[in-house]
């Protein structure tokens, strides 16, 4: 995997591998071993473990927005859409 790109999948997709990670590190399986069974980096291993002990499985939930909240509320975001259709 090249370092800085998105995994492929939907965010959900992307928190059940963070998930079977987890439930295979709790089987007893070493970090490199998991890292391979689920095509993630070494280190992404080791962090997603790290931020389950401090958090909890809060901590490896998909966020469900990034960034800046809007500005528009949900009913101004339907009349730009609507508009835009026109």
């Amino acid at each position: 995997m090249l370092w800085g790109m998105r995994p492929h999948g939907t965010p959900e997709q992307l928190e059940r591998r963070r998930r079977n990670a987890l439930a295979l590190l709790r089987a007893g399986r070493t970090f490199r071993e998991v890292a391979q069974r689920v095509k993630a980096s070494l280190s992404s291993v080791v962090r997603w473990q790290q931020v389950y002990r401090k958090n909890g499985l809060k901590g490896i939930r998909h966020q469900s927005r990034w960034g800046r909240p809007p500005r528009l509320s949900a009913r101004q975001e339907d009349d730009v859409r609507r508009r835009l259709e026109h």
